[in-house]
């Protein structure tokens, strides 16, 4: 096996499954492949701060930011002062998240399933296993 080709076949990989989120966000301009993910997060851990979401996303904090503030300024998500601590603020979604998430939910999940179309069940179940263990060590 050509080991040199992996990272060609997991750019074409993630690019194809990109462009197939696009697609199903063709109505909703503000959203994409690279910001849609922010909203289902937070309606999954209301609260959540901006740090936390880092660390679950393995972005880095300007693009966190950057993705955050564009979702507050289209009113997906919502910032509020953490009563216990000022400096820092919890993030939620606002009504326009919570009557989305079920559509946003659902293209997760077409998107997992059409990245996976052409492996058996327990052919998916390898490759999730394979790319966790893959990323492990790197991130």
């Amino acid at each position: 096996m050509d080991l040199s080709k992996i990272e060609k076949w997991i750019s074409i990989y993630n690019r194809a499954v990109r462009e197939w989120i696009n697609i199903q966000l063709k109505d909703v301009p503000e959203l994409n492949d690279s910001n849609y993910y922010y909203v289902l997060l937070v309606f999954e851990n209301p609260g959540v701060s901006q740090k936390d979401l880092i660390k679950g996303i393995y972005r880095e904090q300007s693009i966190v930011t950057k993705a955050i503030k564009f979702l507050i300024e289209h009113g997906w998500l919502r910032r509020e002062k953490n009563a216990q601590d000022r400096r820092k603020s919890k993030i939620f979604v606002t009504e326009k998240g919570r009557s989305n998430y079920q559509f946003l939910k659902g293209i997760a999940s077409g998107a997992s399933e059409f990245a996976t179309q052409g492996l058996s069940e327990n052919e998916a179940m390898q490759l999730q296993l394979l790319i966790k263990k893959a990323t492990k060590p790197i991130l």
